[in-house]
């Protein structure tokens, strides 16, 4: 028997085929482009981490989970399964101000040609992906738009094509603060019950959107520290992503403490080069960054601050073999029938604690 997403999905596509856990459908938001009819791919998995997530074909509404299609359809949300009428929404208390940067990111999408985005286009980024977040070039920098939940955008972060930390903000002052330095948050609210990606850099992001994976992007790791994890409280499982080094590692961590068992922390092999990133990775390995990107997320364990069972074991035995010795030998229990059975005392257990 389906369950209640996938359901939800049937009854609301009367036309799909259910094949290998995948749901085709003619997209209901767009009559496709240049004639051609639009298809609506609906991952269906109960045990995946992207259950009920939705794209369409041509790209023409933004991907999410089941209530973000509610919205989108004008569907009543009572009928979406995990819907709660009586959830509060962290940060939706912000004014935002009349005059935004809307209109100028049209040009500045305009002056974004082949070469000025020569090294996004060199980790395989296409033109639609880099429309779709709404990248842009002023003349000399890449224009990254932060827009926000509203879905308007009054801060902007212009990045030299070349040499990332030669970077300015642009807009509205008031936007610059750490605590709007969220790229492509409204991708929050469309993963409401469903599974987000929070990476470091801009960059990063546009690698995962390639490849179809939901997520928003801090401008670098230092800037987790100003994140507040409520932003997320509706999201099922936060993948966190950051550069491999050390200190971006550590920052990761004590934002993953932050927001709880719901994070998991992909981790970089022991043999990736310092520094590597998703961009160097799918610069450098093209031909084979989708697979590797799967395979390091199905890796993903969910964060604990505290030590694993299989590491506190491993202590306690290291432990017990650094303070055996001859004198702990030939001690007995004083009942010679309990000798003859265990060879002699080895430990005491304690019920409750651990082994003395």
């Amino acid at each position: 028997m389906s369950d209640a997403v996938t359901r939800f999905y049937l009854d609301q596509l009367p036309e799909a085929q259910l094949k290998n856990n995948t749901l085709h459908a003619p997209c209901p938001f767009c009559g496709g482009r240049d004639g051609r009819e639009a298809n609506l791919v609906v991952f269906l998995q109960p045990d995946s981490f992207f259950h009920g997530y939705f794209r369409c074909a041509e790209g023409c509404a933004a991907s999410g989970f089941p209530l973000h299609f509610a919205r989108l359809r004008g569907t009543r949300l009572a009928q979406v399964p995990g819907y709660d009428p009586d959830r509060e929404y962290f940060g939706r208390e912000v004014d935002y101000p009349v005059r935004n940067l809307n209109n100028e990111l049209a040009g500045f999408s305009d002056k974004l040609t082949a070469e000025s985005a020569a090294r996004l286009h060199g980790a395989a980024i296409t033109a639609r992906t880099l429309a779709e977040l709404r990248v842009g070039h002023n003349g000399r920098y890449l224009v990254y738009p932060y827009v926000q939940p509203d879905g308007n955008c009054y801060a902007a972060r212009c990045v030299h094509p070349e040499r990332p930390e030669d970077f300015f903000w642009y807009g509205d002052e008031r936007f610059f603060a750490p605590e709007y330095r969220v790229f492509n948050a409204p991708e929050i609210d469309r993963c409401e019950n469903g599974t987000l990606f929070v990476v470091e850099g801009e960059e990063n992001l546009l690698c995962l959107k390639q490849l179809g994976l939901p997520g928003v992007a801090v401008p670098a790791a230092a800037d987790l520290e100003h994140l507040d994890p409520r932003r997320f409280e509706w999201i099922g499982t936060l993948f966190l992503w950051v550069g491999h080094n050390a200190e971006s590692a550590a920052l990761a961590r004590v934002f993953a403490t932050r927001a709880g068992f719901k994070v998991r922390i992909v981790r970089w092999p022991e043999n990736a080069p310092k520094n590597a990133s998703l961009h160097s990775l799918a610069t450098e390995q093209p031909e084979a960054f989708q697979q590797r990107v799967f395979a390091l997320i199905r890796e993903a364990r969910a964060f604990s601050p505290f030590p694993s069972p299989a590491g506190e074991f491993h202590t306690f035995t290291e432990r017990l073999a650094q303070e055996a010795g001859e004198g702990w030998a030939g001690l007995t229990t004083g009942f010679a029938r309990l000798d003859r059975a265990l060879g002699g005392l080895h430990g005491l257990n304690i019920l409750g604690g651990t082994p003395k």
